[in-house]
């Protein structure tokens, strides 16, 4: 009874009256304060879910979601008209999983290096293609022993690559002639260091 009365007492007599309009202009922008909620800054709350992932181990893609792709990619090397499934233990798809993200993980964080280096900050589709090429080169390339001051015979070095000036060749084939020099630069170093081992 009490609280009825003070809202009474304070509301004005006349509804019509200019205080009483001020009154009720006060107390809407009140209210529309009280429930106007705090909102973070643009990438604030992205840079917040960033830490929280990084500090954690937990797999980022849901397993359901896996599970079901696994098994419509394996569908699609058993045939509609089989009728035989694959079926996967729990075990196989988690390792899938986390081998998968492993992957992902490290193939954009190469990307946003080169995206870095050309001065950009988001990722683009030239990106992603040339850390696949980068990481073809790498899986190419034979393993070189670094000569040490301990070892007699140091091994050879496969010679440098080179590819024709930017603008001459289109994109598709500058790539393949990237590949063809790294195989080309592979088998030259993997007869030379058999021939030093036979002399």
């Amino acid at each position: 009874m009490a609280r009825t009365q003070a809202l009474q007492s304070a509301a004005p007599r006349n509804p019509n009256s200019m205080k009483a309009k001020k009154h009720l202009a006060s107390a809407a922008a009140n209210i529309a304060k009280a429930k106007k909620k705090h909102k973070f800054r643009a990438g604030t709350v992205a840079l917040f879910e960033i830490r929280r992932i990084q500090k954690s181990t937990e797999l980022l893609i849901p397993k359901a979601a896996f599970y079901r792709l696994i098994k419509e990619i394996s569908q699609e090397y058993v045939g509609p008209n089989d009728g035989k499934q694959y079926r996967f233990k729990a075990v196989a798809a988690a390792a899938l999983q986390e081998s998968l993200e492993k992957f992902l993980y490290t193939r954009l964080g190469k990307s946003l290096l080169l995206a870095m280096h050309a001065g950009r900050v988001t990722i683009q589709p030239k990106d992603m293609q040339l850390a696949a090429i980068m990481e073809t080169l790498t899986d190419l390339m034979p393993s070189v022993d670094i000569p040490t001051a301990e070892s007699e015979e140091a091994s050879p070095l496969p010679p440098p690559i080179v590819v024709s000036q930017p603008g001459v060749v289109p994109p598709k084939k500058k790539a393949k002639n990237i590949v063809e020099a790294a195989k080309v630069a592979r088998d030259k170093a993997v007869a030379e260091a058999a021939l030093a081992k036979d002399a």
